[in-house]
């Protein structure tokens, strides 16, 4: 997943999870990291070079500050398990979905189909992505075939597929289709302006959230049919219930406020007393002073 990808994720997980999805709480910060780091390595090379510039400054001091801790390359090793960590944390939140419904049965089926759907969808826009990266930077044919056999994405759906694509590109014709189209991306693309490929970069990557989102939807349309319920209901529900729980808080906020603060009565009592006190000292003050006058000229 790319910096774009990771930041409109993030933003989008962030306000699910201030929605009542609390299982993505962790997940919009694993992939802020993510992009900062992606930008750091890669920003450069898709034409961001002054926000890359600026990214590798934060990757390098936390670096230096994992070098003081004794760990070298720390934001490297931190990249490694994060970068890894989005599904299974997807996973974990459809998990808490789950828990949380009356019907765990049905939401478990509909968040299954969601999230396979998504997946597959992910795996396959990957592969068309490996296949165009390999196309740009290869200058021959079998050089692209022999990259995405290479590749060294391992344990996932898009890693497998990408092998696939590079063993059947291997064995086709040189004169073919697919020949001339991965050649046409080649040379369209190699020496392309900073411009250009900030474009380029930000659509693929704009692509890859649509494909994602739209494999979801799908994919949890026909987790509802199998279960027969209703999600556009199902979710007016969540959002209803959401909001009376916010509301909830706010009441119970208002009351402890309340509480801790004095009513105007209550102020207007105390000033009231305040002043009789003051008054009736004002009072016995002169009285003394009266007695005191009194016993002086007695003692004249």
């Amino acid at each position: 997943m790319g910096a774009v990808s990771s930041i409109v994720f993030g933003v989008r997980n962030t306000k699910k999870a201030v929605n009542g999805d609390v299982g993505r709480a962790p997940i919009p910060v694993v992939q802020s990291f993510n992009a900062v780091y992606d930008i750091a390595e890669n920003g450069a090379k898709n034409g961001f070079k002054s926000i890359s510039q600026s990214a590798n400054k934060l990757v390098k001091y936390a670096d230096k500050l994992g070098a003081k801790a004794g760990i070298e390359n720390a934001t490297s090793k931190v990249f490694k398990t994060t970068s890894k960590l989005i599904n299974p944390l997807l996973c974990g939140a459809a998990g808490v979905r789950v828990l949380r419904d009356e019907d765990s049965k049905s939401a478990l089926i509909e968040e299954t189909a969601g999230l396979s759907a998504m997946f597959i969808g992910e795996g396959i826009y990957k592969t068309f992505r490996n296949v165009a990266k390999s196309a740009i930077k290869n200058n021959s044919y079998e050089e692209i075939a022999k990259d995405l056999i290479d590749c060294k994405t391992k344990f996932s759906l898009s890693g497998a597929m990408t092998k696939k694509a590079g063993s059947i590109l291997q064995g086709a014709s040189n004169e073919g289709v697919v020949k001339k189209t991965l050649t046409g991306i080649a040379n369209k693309t190699r020496n392309m302006s900073d411009s250009k490929k900030k474009a380029l970069f930000i659509a693929a990557e704009l692509g890859f959230v649509g494909t994602s989102i739209l494999c979801a939807t799908l994919g949890k349309k026909l987790g509802y049919k199998i279960t027969g319920r209703d999600g556009a209901q199902i979710k007016s529900k969540k959002e209803k219930g959401n909001t009376e729980e916010n509301k909830m808080e706010t009441t119970l906020a208002t009351v402890q406020a309340t509480n801790t603060q004095p009513t105007s009565t209550q102020t207007q009592i105390a000033s009231t007393s305040s002043d009789t006190s003051i008054f009736s000292g004002s009072t016995s003050s002169a009285s003394n002073t009266s007695s005191n006058g009194e016993s002086f000229s007695q003692m004249a």
